[in-house]
């Protein structure tokens, strides 16, 4: 990633934890779902990204490794303890009420017929997978010869 952008982002894995708990706060105190929490998270934390790449992340880019390596450190530490004082070190859990037992029918339901279906589309998605991830020259087949 340094090669690319000239930036290690060490603060990205406490961002996206950032963005998850914006989701809880959506979620707990609006009764959001929690999809349109996270359709309403996304611009949020985009445009939080993006003001913090042309604000802070941008002035410490050079020919250097190491200030932006330094910058990203201190936010993954600033942001840990913000959301620690935040939020606790208690597991958090989304409300899901009845998103918890929801289930979409697929068709009719014959018993014993899922895995039997099931077991049909995995046979056929490796014939159909195999020839392009696993090359004649790279690899014995495994388990179809349909040409």
């Amino acid at each position: 990633m340094f090669g690319i952008m000239r930036l290690v982002n060490l603060a990205h894995g406490d961002l996206i934890v950032m963005g998850a708990y914006l989701i809880l706060v959506l979620v707990t105190l609006l009764g959001l779902s929690p999809f349109i929490a996270a359709l309403i998270a996304m611009p949020v934390m985009f445009a939080f990204g993006y003001l913090l790449q042309k604000f802070l992340l941008n002035r410490t880019l050079g020919d250097d490794i190491l200030p932006p390596l330094l910058v990203t450190f201190g936010l993954s530490i600033a942001l840990q303890n913000a959301l620690l004082e935040g939020f606790s070190a208690d597991s958090q859990r989304l409300p899901t009420n009845a998103l918890t037992t929801a289930s979409l029918d697929v068709g009719p339901d014959h018993s014993g017929c899922h895995a039997v279906a099931d077991l049909w589309l995995c046979c056929i998605g490796d014939c159909w997978a195999e020839p392009v991830v696993l090359p004649d020259r790279a690899w014995p087949r495994l388990s179809c010869h349909i040409r």
